[in-house]
């Protein structure tokens, strides 16, 4: 076994490895508005991230607290 297997960054998904050095992180966000508005509320949320933040933020839309 490789010394650096258990390394958080190589536990991460291959589609957020290129975040090295900036931590990531998922915001849980329920709603009680019609699916089709999701993508749009989500990419509200991504409108107020702002380049000199120290961490990068997914916003992930639920309809409700069971879905949670």
């Amino acid at each position: 076994m490789d010394d650096h297997d258990d390394e958080p960054l190589n536990r991460l998904p291959q589609a957020i490895t290129h975040l090295k050095n900036t931590p990531y992180f998922e915001v849980l966000s329920v709603v009680p508005h019609a699916p089709s508005r999701w993508p749009l509320i989500q990419e509200e949320a991504r409108g107020v991230r702002r380049p000199e933040d120290d961490f990068i933020y997914q916003p992930v839309i639920v309809g409700n607290a069971q879905d949670a």
